[in-house]
């Protein structure tokens, strides 16, 4: 067991003074990169084009999640340029005149990991690509439209002017207080509804 243990150690040892004698210098790596830039013009083969648009594709066209009035949209037309700019990358790092199958994968993976720590949206468990540029979720817009609709709904029964207190019943158990009361400014904003007076909105 002990000598087992000095031979186990031996060996992961001299692998790790390997590893650390394979790191290339600062210098030599930079020199590599403009060289690569530079020199290298990859053209993408078909392997590499039908890896990148099935990615595309099936990322876009992904189910919409129960009880959405709006699917999340995960990935839009500039992520895959930017998905073919990594898979170009990844081969002028191998030297290759060619883009690959096993470069689009690594593009992949990339661009999958990107999405999922700055895009994913929690309330619904997926990834909304207008959490990346800023706009509204669509976990966001899908309760606005439950509120619009609700509240349209209420004006048809009731008249013009409609208590807040009534869309809150309405919605009791589904959204929050909060979460209508967010939504009913983000329909005022946009010119939808007005306040005629506190506690109540009418349709413009």
């Amino acid at each position: 067991m002990r000598n087992d243990t000095k031979v186990a150690d031996h060996i992961l040892e001299e692998h790790q003074k390997e590893a650390k004698e394979m790191i290339i210098e600062k210098e030599l790596f930079r020199k590599y990169i403009a060289y690569a830039r530079r020199r290298v013009q990859p053209k993408l083969t078909n392997e590499a084009v039908e890896k990148m648009k099935e990615f595309y594709v099936n990322l876009r066209n992904r189910p919409m999640i129960e009880g959405q009035e709006m699917r999340t949209i995960p990935i839009s037309a500039r992520q895959l340029n930017s998905l073919i700019r990594m898979a170009e990358a990844a081969a002028k790092l191998r030297m290759s005149e060619k883009v690959e199958g096993k470069d689009a994968e690594v593009a992949i993976n990339l661009l999958k990991y990107y999405l999922e720590q700055v895009g994913f949206d929690e309330e619904t468990g997926e990834i909304d690509i207008d959490k990346i540029s800023g706009k509204m979720k669509s976990s966001q817009r899908n309760k606005v439209f439950i509120v619009r609709d609700i509240i349209f709904a209420l004006i048809k029964e009731t008249g013009e002017i409609v208590p807040i207190k009534k869309v809150e019943e309405k919605l009791e158990g589904k959204l929050t207080p909060e979460e209508i009361e967010e939504a009913v400014d983000r329909l005022a904003k946009e010119g939808t509804l007005f306040r005629p007076r506190r506690g109540f909105v009418q349709k413009v």
